[in-house]
């Protein structure tokens, strides 16, 4: 297989930046936010389950949109853990930190990060996770070998995917591959768990386990 055009990918990431963080995009989910929760309950469940979680945990989530499944996490790793929820632009990081003002979440805080450019020192966070966003990542090894980077050794990545969706399958494929993965399938997605071995992180996030 040919390898992946930069120019495409950096009209990928481009295109993926102004939709997201768009005025309608954030709008439309400042209105659904409550229904869209809901329909996603499952997906949030499954990654929380993943996850491992337990108090005093030090957690990164990515793409966490208006806030889910990063405030359900800040209640699992209360009350010495701390989460840090991230997503592209402020719109819907906004609306994020307002409801967990509402609901008394303290121990998050709210980032502005792409993947591809984590802006946290190695070794960083006990769990990385991230719900429905991997599948728009637009160089996705690139992603990943800073996911990798920003976890600590033996750390665990949780993440959802729809399965709809395939943007960048070849390089799902590789991944899945390279990797011992614990897959189920809840939802209409299928949940990947990989564990960090430390020579791998710092190989560039090529072998999993």
């Amino acid at each position: 297989m040919n390898a992946p055009d930069p120019a495409k990918i950096q009209k990928f990431r481009e295109n993926l930046h102004q939709e997201w963080t768009g005025d309608r995009t954030v709008a439309a989910w400042r209105r659904w936010h409550a229904q869209i929760a809901t329909f996603t309950h499952g997906a949030t469940e499954a990654i929380l389950e993943a996850a491992h979680l337990r108090p005093g945990m030090r957690v990164l989530d990515l793409a966490s949109g208006v806030g889910d499944p990063a405030l359900s996490i800040a209640s699992e790793v209360a009350p010495s853990g701390r989460v840090t929820a991230t997503d592209l632009g402020p719109g819907m990081i906004s609306l994020a930190e307002e409801l967990a003002r509402k609901k008394g979440i303290t121990n998050i805080e709210f980032r502005e990060a792409s993947a591809e450019s984590l802006p946290f020192s190695g070794e960083s966070f006990d769990v990385l996770t991230c719900r429905f966003g991997i599948m728009f990542f637009p160089d996705l090894p690139k992603a990943l070998r800073e996911c990798f980077r920003v976890l600590k050794p033996g750390g665990r990545l949780g993440q959802e995917r729809a399965a709809l969706l395939h943007h960048h399958g070849r390089h799902r494929s590789e991944t899945r591959s390279s990797a011992s993965a614990a897959t189920r399938s809840r939802w209409p997605e299928s949940l990947h768990v990989w564990r960090a071995r430390p020579a791998a992180a710092r190989a560039g996030g090529r072998r999993f386990q």
